[in-house]
């Protein structure tokens, strides 16, 4: 085998070895893509639900008196602030998991 043929068969194996990699780096990224998206359905649906029983709280308290009203309006501030924090923890979660 002269140095040419040697040089090509070096070129090949390179190309082959880089394209394996390339398979390899592409699953990885789906895997983590996958993950991410399992995580948005279930912040999604903790908001869904979230919303839903905000909106059968206030439901519930129209037309009765304003105390109530207000204890609604407390309740639904502090459920809002809870799934706000529940986010940041679980974008802080998948950003360490990230790393």
């Amino acid at each position: 085998m002269n140095r040419l043929q040697s040089r090509k068969q070096l070129l090949l194996s390179e190309s082959e070895l880089n394209r394996a990699l390339l398979v390899q780096q592409f699953k990885t990224v789906s895997i983590g893509c996958h993950a991410m998206m399992g995580q948005a359905r279930a912040y999604g649906t903790l908001a869904s639900s979230a919303g839903a029983w905000i909106g059968r709280k206030i439901s519930s308290h129209t037309g009765s008196d304003p105390s109530a009203q207000q204890v609604s309006v407390s309740t639904t501030e502090h459920l809002i602030r809870t799934l706000q924090l529940l986010l940041e923890i679980g974008q802080e979660i998948h950003e360490i998991r990230a790393k």
